[in-house]
């Protein structure tokens, strides 16, 4: 049974692991409003948006402009 009446849970008993992050109100709200339009718990709302990605392009995208800047090292003139 889903946390949350009326919301639809994961069917089968795959082994899960939590899996926790920080974001924005505005993404956290964002992400409630999805899922609970969708009928499904915030959990399985994310994990099928994961696999629509995956199977749509293979693989999660990767964000390289969000990253830390890679600082160039400064070349050591030899002594």
């Amino acid at each position: 049974m889903s946390a949350i009446k009326g919301r639809t849970k994961r069917r089968d008993n795959a082994v899960t692991v939590l899996l926790q992050t920080r974001v924005t109100t505005t993404v956290r709200d964002a992400m409630h409003a999805a899922a609970e339009e969708s009928g499904l718990s915030l959990a399985l709302y994310i994990e099928a948006l994961v696999q629509q990605q995956l199977e749509d392009h293979g693989s999660l995208p990767v964000f390289d402009h969000l990253a830390r800047p890679r600082w160039e090292e400064l070349p050591i003139p030899a002594a």
